[in-house]
């Protein structure tokens, strides 16, 4: 599937950026090429590979003994170390950045983005 120098217009338009006529052919040289490693990727058969849930192995399987210590309590170095991601309260907030962010918008109204009415072909 190969994108077409109108189908990166309509990328560069949606994406709010202008590119020269000699881009339009460079990014959309690029973006097949990327569709083609996409392609490769697919190819690739996958039947046999169990689903990840994290990029880690399980700390059991890396180590243990150091399982075993941080579950008894008897090395809180270790544990420390293991648990050093910070930790916060699990709060819905808004942010604070309403006016910031409108600020990128073209057109905004009553602080909401105002886009333009589009038929979905």
């Amino acid at each position: 599937m190969a994108v077409t120098e109108k189908e990166v217009h309509r990328i560069a338009e949606l994406a709010r950026v202008k590119l020269s006529a000699d881009e339009y052919a460079q990014y959309g040289q690029e973006i097949n090429k990327i569709i083609g490693w996409i392609d490769q990727l697919q190819e690739v058969n996958t039947d046999n590979v169990q689903s990840m849930q994290t990029v880690l192995s399980s700390l059991s399987e890396l180590a243990p003994d150091l399982v075993t210590k941080l579950e008894t309590g008897e090395h809180k170095l270790l544990r420390r170390s293991w648990n050093a991601l910070p930790m916060r309260k699990d709060v819905v907030t808004d942010g604070g950045l309403r006016d910031e962010i409108l600020k990128n918008a073209p057109k905004s109204h009553y602080g909401y983005f105002v886009m333009p009415f589009t038929r979905m072909p």
